[in-house]
């Protein structure tokens, strides 16, 4: 996986940033990714023309090499979708290495966790989405989690993987946020698992991204702002030291706005959070090849 979050440089304005390489997957696990994708090929080739469209479409990447930053993306895609076929396999071989993983903030999540007010953890796209899940059945303390996912052959996986190692309840993104609001009025203590930046779906807003516009879905903000929950972001990091899920920061939707606009200021919000996660490591974010659609 490609996921060099704590190198980013402090400045990236004045020169091109060379996209920077995890530390220890680019001589053990690279070899892997690279003979996986020459045996799939021509698979790869619709990918591979998404992922550069992407990129001519937001002229803010042009500050990156663009070599580098495809081959870590096609990688990256590549790497993730192997441990999700694992995942699926082997899916007590996941829970257990789920338990691994480190958690960084968590004490931020205990904090919202011990309020009396429903709780959206919201995962931005990085990693293995699933093994992030697991992860945070750790940080529940009691809690119900519910987990809201694109429909579809990988929805349908997700939901089998989830459903065996912690029986998660898991709705598809076409019928759940109805459905979500109603759980979250009839147990505040509900803890609410979206993937914010997974572009699917039909409720959008437009947002800047990297110079560009991103059609990007509404469902968090939508959901945040009919429940007043707490939103606590976290992403999936490697490091020398081995997997890590980071918890981000808290946001609340801004009551003092009127109430018709606070859903899109919130959602704006959420997505200029993203995009300043999305610098420090590019070729990291697992949306690149579908941040197009429509």
């Amino acid at each position: 996986m490609i996921l060099p979050s704590d190198h980013a440089p402090a400045r990236i304005e004045e020169t091109r940033f060379p996209v920077p390489v995890e530390p220890v997957a680019e001589w053990v696990f690279n070899p892997v990714i690279d003979r996986l994708l020459r045996l799939q090929r021509g698979d790869r080739r619709e990918f591979l023309a998404r992922v550069r469209a992407s990129i001519a479409a937001f002229p803010g990447l042009a500050r990156y090499d663009r070599r580098a930053l495809i081959r870590g993306i096609v990688r990256n895609d590549a790497a993730n979708r192997l441990i999700f076929r694992l995942c699926i396999r082997f899916p007590k071989l996941a829970k257990a290495v789920s338990r691994l993983v480190l958690i960084l903030g968590g004490e931020r999540f205990a904090r919202s966790v011990a309020s009396d007010r429903p709780v959206i953890l919201g995962l931005m796209h990085f990693g293995p989405i699933h093994l992030c899940v697991a992860v945070s059945m750790k940080l529940l303390r009691g809690r119900s989690l519910y987990v809201l996912h694109a429909g579809g052959e990988s929805g349908h996986d997700v939901r089998s993987f989830l459903e065996r190692i912690g029986s998660i309840p898991v709705l598809t993104d076409r019928v759940a946020l109805q459905a979500l609001e109603d759980i979250v009025a009839q147990d505040p203590r509900a803890v609410v698992l979206i993937a914010f930046d997974h572009i699917h779906g039909k409720r959008r807003r437009d947002v800047p991204f990297f110079g560009g516009t991103l059609s990007a879905p509404t469902g968090l903000a939508y959901l945040a702002n009919r429940t007043g929950a707490t939103v606590i972001t976290a992403w999936y990091e490697s490091s020398w030291f081995g997997p890590r899920l980071r918890i981000g920061e808290e946001y609340r939707v801004d009551e003092t706005l009127e109430a018709s606009a606070r859903q899109d200021a919130f959602h704006d919000r959420m997505f200029r959070a993203l995009e300043e996660r999305v610098r420090s490591a590019p070729q990291a974010w697992t949306e690149w090849g579908n941040c197009l659609e429509s």
